[in-house]
């Protein structure tokens, strides 16, 4: 199996995903989920699960990762720690606190407007971004 999509079902509370090494794409938007593990899918290209429950996501494991949504969701914390192939990240519309992309060397595209509580958004010396949506009151911290 490798493309899995459990969109538009509001009844979903859970989904083990753990058997599925091959799987390379990941969506569930609209969907019941609440959480997800990810950490025994290193090969996923694409996670979408905007308008979930999503109020933690750590993808630090998923390697291959290139694009990620989570918008529109009650995340208070996200991990993207060490994706190097990671593109596109959306974490707009949440309750994060604080954003840090200075692991991924290759991001393009950050969209976290609509964050009342975040501070602050970590990024490496160096590092650009062609597209950074943020609210006015974030600020941007360089990290060596």
């Amino acid at each position: 199996m490798q493309n899995v999509n459990f969109s538009h079902n509001m009844n979903l509370k859970h989904v083990d995903i753990s058997g599925c090494p091959l799987l390379y794409v990941f969506e569930a938007c609209l969907s019941g989920l609440d959480s997800l593990d990810v950490s025994h899918n290193p090969n996923i290209d694409m996670i979408n699960m905007e308008d979930c429950h999503m109020k933690f996501m750590d993808a630090s494991a998923v390697t291959n990762l290139n694009y990620m949504s989570l918008s529109n969701n009650e995340l208070e914390w996200v991990n993207v720690a060490g994706l190097d192939n990671l593109e596109g990240l959306k974490v707009d519309g949440n309750r994060l606190k604080e954003v840090d992309i200075s692991k991924c060397r290759h991001l393009k595209l950050l969209c976290c407007q609509n964050n009342p509580q975040l501070e602050v958004i970590y990024m490496a010396k160096g590092q650009v971004l062609n597209i950074l949506e943020k609210d006015d009151h974030t600020r941007i911290v360089i990290v060596e």
